[in-house]
């Protein structure tokens, strides 16, 4: 695992936040991270938070997004939404 500064995410230039009003401004952290590849260890330490708190970020974006009774991964899931939500 490579070293990473610790801080607030920087959302990638791609993404649009279309979502403002559906996510709040942490679980728009989390999915941010989620998109790029981090491992919910990796996010939980960015954001000073403990993995099991990320696990309930996780499950709540999956609900608003209409996505908790998906058989693929929450991660995927999550990440394809910002994907396709994207400009």
């Amino acid at each position: 695992m490579q070293p990473r500064e610790i801080g607030p995410p920087a959302a990638p230039a791609r993404l649009v936040w279309l979502v403002t009003d559906l996510l709040s401004p942490r679980e728009r952290e989390v999915a941010t991270l989620v998109s790029e590849d981090l491992a919910d260890k990796e996010i939980a330490l960015i954001l000073c938070i403990s993995v099991r708190t990320v696990h309930s970020y996780l499950d709540s974006i999956a609900r608003k997004i209409g996505a908790q009774d998906e058989k693929r991964s929450r991660r995927r899931v999550i990440t394809r939404w910002i994907e396709r939500n994207a400009a």
